[in-house]
C-alpha cells in the first residue's frame, strides 16, 4: 500500500514591493504619531527603527532573490536614478520654497506642507534604497564571471582611496582638529604593518 500523496502548499516569498510600502509608511506616518511621554517616545523610536531596518533588509533580500537579468536590473536602476534626479532637481526646490515662504512670514508649516516634505524625503529614500539594492544585484551577477573580479576590485579600491584622500569621512576625521586625536588613537590601536 503506497502512502497517500500530501498536498504541500508552495511558499511564496513576500514581495519586495510590500517591504518598500512599509518603509514608505514608516517615513510618512512616523513624524505624525502622537507621543504622550518620554518613555513612549523612546519605545516607539526603538520599535520603529527595528521595523524599518527589518523592512530594508527584507526589501534587499527580496531584490537579491529575484531573478533579474543584468539588463533588467540596469533598466530598473536607470528608472530609480531618474526618479531620484526628478525629486532632487524638480520637486525639492518647490518644497523648499514653500517652507521658506512660510518661515519668512513667521508661520509654522501646514500639515500639507509637512506631508509634502516627508513625502519628498520618502521618495528619495525609496529611490536610494532601491538603487543600492539594484547596484548590489548587478554587481553580484557580474562577480559570478571570473573576469569581472579584477575590475570590480579596482573600482572598490579607487572608491576607498578617493574616500581617504579626497574629502571622505577618513580625510575629514584626519583634518578636523576636534576629531584628529580620536583618529590618531584609532590608527595607533590598529594593526601594524609587518607585525
Amino acid at each position: 500500500m503506497s502512502p497517500e500523496p500530501t498536498e504541500t502548499a508552495e511558499k511564496r516569498p513576500i514581495s519586495p514591493l510590500l517591504f518598500l510600502a512599509l518603509i514608505a509608511a514608516i517615513n510618512l506616518a512616523g513624524p505624525f504619531l502622537p507621543i504622550p511621554n518620554v518613555f513612549a517616545a523612546i519605545a516607539s523610536g526603538v520599535l520603529m527603527t527595528i521595523v524599518y531596518v527589518g523592512a530594508v533588509i527584507g526589501f534587499g533580500l527580496g531584490i537579491a532573490r529575484s531573478k533579474f537579468s543584468i539588463p533588467t536590473a540596469l533598466g530598473l536602476l536607470v528608472g530609480v536614478v531618474a526618479i531620484w534626479l526628478a525629486v532632487e532637481y524638480g520637486l525639492w526646490p518647490v518644497v523648499r520654497s514653500g517652507l521658506r515662504a512660510a518661515r519668512e512670514v513667521g508661520q509654522l508649516p501646514t500639515t500639507g506642507q509637512q506631508l509634502l516634505f516627508f513625502g519628498t524625503t520618502t521618495l528619495q529614500d525609496l529611490a536610494m534604497v532601491s538603487g543600492a539594492c539594484l547596484v548590489g544585484t548587478v554587481l553580484a551577477k557580474m562577480i559570478k564571471h571570473a573576469n569581472m573580479l579584477g575590475p570590480i576590485g579596482a573600482a572598490i579600491a579607487l572608491i576607498d582611496i578617493w574616500g581617504v584622500l579626497f574629502g571622505g569621512i577618513v580625510s575629514q576625521m584626519l583634518t578636523n582638529k576636534a576629531t584628529q586625536p580620536i583618529a590618531e588613537r584609532a590608527m595607533a590601536a590598529g594593526p601594524k604593518v609587518g607585525v
